[in-house]
């Protein structure tokens, strides 16, 4: 078998297993197949969420990390390393991730909008009052999550969409 066919088994089997509720054994298969030679940034990030959403932070921010310096454009990995600061309140870290993924031309509408907050929490208000006006010159019906994300205080809720 081929080393990426194998890899990829091996990520089958941890999806498999963590859907299956079995958490100890999509651990392991998750961690071997990020540490796995020529795995690339996606295992890395793969086994990062599977950390996050299993309580694990601090874990899932290494595994982040390590995507990101296998490859600093990798979708998603810096939007959901920002979060991360969200979670811990590292809103200057957050806020730098997150200016870089929009100078890249990366970032969504809910990328943008948790730099908006990022902006806000770190006191950048002249920052966080063009970003608002781009946001909402840019789609309009953006206005009322721009609305949203101007007025709430960090409390762990990082989705900015109404009903998200």
């Amino acid at each position: 078998m081929v080393a990426a066919d194998r890899i990829a088994a091996q990520l089958r089997d941890a999806v498999a297993a963590y859907q299956s509720g079995d958490s100890d054994k999509a651990d392991r298969l998750f961690k071997k197949v990020a540490s796995s030679r020529g795995a690339g940034p996606q295992a890395a990030f793969n086994y990062a969420i599977f950390l996050n959403r299993t309580g694990r932070p601090s874990d899932a921010a290494y595994w982040l990390d390590r995507a990101l310096r296998a490859d600093a454009a990798y979708p998603g990995a810096a939007a959901e390393r920002a979060r991360l600061h969200f979670q811990t309140g590292e809103w200057p870290s957050a806020e730098r991730l997150l200016a870089r993924l929009d100078r890249g031309g990366a970032a969504g509408a809910e990328d943008r909008l948790l730099w908006l907050r990022a902006l806000l929490e770190c006191g950048r208000l002249d920052d966080a009052d063009r970003l608002s006006n781009d946001l909402i010159r840019s789609d309009p019906a953006l206005k009322p999550a721009v609305l949203k994300a101007r007025t709430r205080r960090s409390k762990g809720r990082l989705t900015l969409f109404e009903g998200g």
